[in-house]
């Protein structure tokens, strides 16, 4: 039982990072990068026909950059009322005149050590409830029958 708690503490752990978007440090991230673009006022109406309309921020892969133009394997399309849709990785370009700011996902340290701390500590507090804490239950600790020998 112990070594199935330690394999999915490890596993939790090991899944349990955060990320965050922050402003590109050059001009643009590099190919491959995840990335949120928010568009322009314009950049929402010109794309509505092929992202759907009221659309904010387009999420996903940078897969090419061109001089005009970006072309995003799209993930989310978070819209101005708050909600967002999924894309399975559609190819979506459009041109930079469109685009307000590009920012890019990067691993936050400090959250995630935050997190997998407090991760830790739960599980560990859950196996100590749940797979016992050296106690036998009786009073003494003799743990033998109890009644006439």
């Amino acid at each position: 039982m112990t070594k199935l708690l330690s394999v999915l503490l490890l596993i939790a752990l090991l899944s349990s990072a955060c990320y965050s978007y922050h402003t590109a440090a050059s001009a643009l991230p590099p190919t491959g990068a995840t990335v949120a673009v928010n568009l322009t006022d314009s950049g929402t109406v010109v794309l509505a026909r092929e992202i759907g309309p009221g659309a904010e921020t387009v999420e996903g892969e940078l897969v090419g950059v061109g001089e005009r133009q970006l072309t995003l394997a799209v993930r989310h399309v978070r819209l101005r009322n708050g909600l967002s849709n999924r894309w399975a990785g559609e190819r979506v370009t459009f041109g930079r005149e469109l685009v307000e700011r590009v920012r890019e996902r990067r691993l936050s340290r400090v959250r995630s050590t935050l997190f997998a701390t407090g991760l830790a500590a739960g599980v560990g507090a859950l196996a100590t409830a749940f797979v016992g804490g050296g106690s036998s239950g009786t009073p003494g600790g003799g743990g033998g029958p109890v009644g006439p020998r």
